[in-house]
């Protein structure tokens, strides 16, 4: 843990990291399940929905008493310079409102899901990949390390992917879920490429470390430059926006 870091901020990031685990876990248990077990798939998920939404809330209190601090827990040293890759968490005003939200308007689809998938024999297939895309993309959204971010956003592709192939029978959906696939390995590779810029020009491997090196006053290069374009290509690809938008229509 990062010294100079006080207990309510590290309770914050436990908490953020607590509604992680529960998606996750509630998405490898439902997986365990037998499938004349299937209804309590909907019910596993859905408490660790809720359980992950309180606790949302708990570290947006807890956040209010310190403000913003980065944390980090565990790291590995990488090669070619490419800094560390650290389960590292930034609690800020942002992350926060975001991961709450996300974690309300995912307990409100999972609510609903309950409803409109009773009784379908693959209810646990869909619950699986929802509960591991919920989880993987709050993850996402509180990543202060470039790497786990970049893993993050790969996993939940992959995961949504799944989500997306949950009718096979349907070829459109599967055209769609095909498209959907193309598109993000290539913002998969574009958000690599620049991370990798980033990590070697600035010495950082984390949001607030690339923040404090550009506040010092280095001179932004070329490199920089394509980084950052690397990085807006890879928001137009994954937002779905003209021309990429073709799988959002179908």
């Amino acid at each position: 843990m990062r010294e100079g870091v006080g207990t309510v901020s590290i309770a914050s990031s436990i908490a953020v990291l607590a509604g992680v685990a529960s998606m996750l876990a509630a998405g490898l248990g439902v997986t365990l399940l037998a499938p004349q077990h299937r209804h309590r798939a909907a019910r596993i998920t859905a408490l660790a929905a809720w359980a992950t939404f309180g606790l949302a809330a708990t570290a947006d209190f807890a956040a209010l008493l310190e403000g913003q601090r980065a944390i980090g827990m565990g790291r590995l040293t990488l090669p070619l310079g490419l800094g560390h890759l650290e389960l590292a968490t930034l609690i800020n005003p942002l992350t926060l409102i975001v991961f709450t939200l996300v974690a309300f308007v995912g307990s409100i689809v999972v609510r609903y899901s309950n409803s409109y998938l009773r009784g379908e024999p693959r209810e646990i297939v869909f619950y699986r990949w929802l509960a591991l895309t919920l989880g993987l993309f709050l993850l996402l959204i509180v990543s202060d390390n470039l790497w786990v971010f970049w893993l993050s956003f790969v996993a939940t592709s992959l995961t949504l992917h799944r989500l997306l192939l949950y009718s096979p029978e349907r070829p459109v959906a599967v055209a769609a879920a095909r498209k959907n696939f193309l598109l993000a390995r290539l913002a998969d590779a574009t958000l690599l490429v620049a991370f990798v810029i980033l990590a070697r020009d600035t010495h950082a491997s984390s949001f607030t470390g690339v923040v404090r090196w550009l506040h010092a006053g280095h001179p932004v290069g070329p490199l920089l430059e394509v980084a950052a374009g690397l990085v807006a290509i890879t928001a137009i690809v994954k937002s779905g926006v003209f021309p990429f938008h073709g799988w959002l229509i179908q």
